[in-house]
């Protein structure tokens, strides 16, 4: 048995970590209660004590969204830590991304807490190092050809018209449909979307109501279908109510300050037809409504609420920043919503303030804008 070769020392206290992810689990791997059955043995043979921390249903390439590692995490910052050690089925389960696996356990053993894996023992030295860097880019190779091939298999998905995943948009509903059968007899199905009868009357609804011009808040409170003006523009733009359903348009990519969505070019995008639930002239109608609107709106008024940086400052993105507020302070937010965080207001703009005052209110600059008056005052006499 591999996991009597792992070194678990007798009379210490340390974590079973057991995680995961949304996909299916790989062939070679036990569902999560074996895995913790088995690694709890281990360690009570060893003559160990330990508890168990589960991250259920996340990808082992999203570690700063896994509540349970970041918690492992948090304890081993403490002074000291009440753990020696961190027990893994195999190191996949730790994280599929080498760079982040690799600050991660340096963190760790830092603390004086080891990273065991039960399934790959690995020695220690110069020998043992090589091996984790070896494993774990195995591991990030694996996770980014899955999930080519996740992405592969959705798009073909899309292309005939099938759900590739997700809930869909309100008005709609989801319809099992069998394709064929598989190899043990039973029926494969897969997913389409239908429009709703009892909800798609109110998306229609909601299209008739802007075409006449009616406020978003009157026909956010005459239909129900969303919870607030913002949702209600995403419904009116959204090609699906005239039957195009588009897939792929975004992709999740890590920032500098955590992850964030990106548009896909338009030669990602997978289109397919569904049954529609807006008539194509009232669809027409709403969508050139929707550009007049946007023609003649006014520009943002850089005063109004107090936010006089407006549309000045730029983010280290190069996206324009506007004012946002909480219910206690005010701050600057990018627009592009690149992942960066907020700035307060008032230190930002108290800050330019004083450099203003210190660079263009010096005794220098007073002098030479009296002078400057006094000379066109002259010739002015003159």
């Amino acid at each position: 048995m591999v996991g009597t070769m792992i070194k678990i020392p007798a009379g210490t206290h340390g974590i079973v970590y057991v995680r995961v992810s949304t996909a299916h689990q790989a062939e070679d791997e036990l569902p999560i209660d074996s895995q913790i059955a088995e690694l709890t043995a281990a360690v009570t043979a060893a003559g160990a004590t330990c508890e168990v921390v589960k991250d259920v249903g996340i990808s082992g390439t999203d570690f700063e969204g896994r509540p349970g590692l970041q918690g492992i995490v948090g304890r081993a910052r403490e002074p000291h830590p009440s753990f020696k050690w961190v027990l893994l089925w195999k190191l996949s389960r730790f994280g599929r991304d080498i760079e982040e696996g690799l600050i991660y356990r340096a963190l760790l053993r830092k603390r004086g807490i080891e990273l065991i894996s039960y399934k790959e023992p690995i020695p220690e030295g110069p020998l043992g190092m090589l091996i984790t860097h070896i494993l774990m880019a195995v591991d990030q190779f694996y996770a980014a050809a899955t999930a080519a091939d996740v992405l592969r298999s959705q798009k073909e998905l899309a292309r005939h018209g099938y759900s590739a995943g997700g809930r869909p948009p309100v008005g709609y509903k989801r319809e099992p449909v069998v394709v064929g059968t598989r190899y043990d007899g039973t029926p494969l199905t897969r997913v389409r979307w239908v429009p709703d009868p009892e909800v798609a009357p109110r998306v229609v609804q909601a299209f008739q109501m802007a075409a006449q011009g009616a406020m978003y808040d009157k026909i956010v409170a005459a239909t129900g279908i969303c919870r607030n003006k913002s949702s209600l523009a995403t419904i009116l733009a959204n090609p699906i109510y005239r039957g195009v359903k588009v897939f792929n348009r975004e992709t999740r990519v890590e920032g500098e300050h955590g992850r964030k969505r990106r548009r896909n070019p338009q030669d990602d995008l997978v289109t397919s037809e569904v049954e529609p639930v807006v008539p194509e002239q009232l669809w027409s109608r709403v969508q050139d409504m929707l550009i007049r609107r946007r023609a003649n709106r006014l520009p943002v008024s850089r005063y109004a609420g107090g936010y006089v940086l407006t549309e000045l400052l730029r983010c280290a993105c190069g996206s324009r920043m506007a004012g946002t507020n909480s219910r206690e302070r005010r701050y600057y937010r990018c627009l592009a919503r690149c992942g960066r965080p907020q700035v307060r207001a008032d230190h930002l703009e108290a800050g330019i303030m004083d450099r203003i005052r210190s660079t263009l209110f010096t005794p220098e600059a007073i002098r030479e804008m009296v002078t400057l008056l006094n000379d066109d005052i002259r010739k002015r006499a003159e």
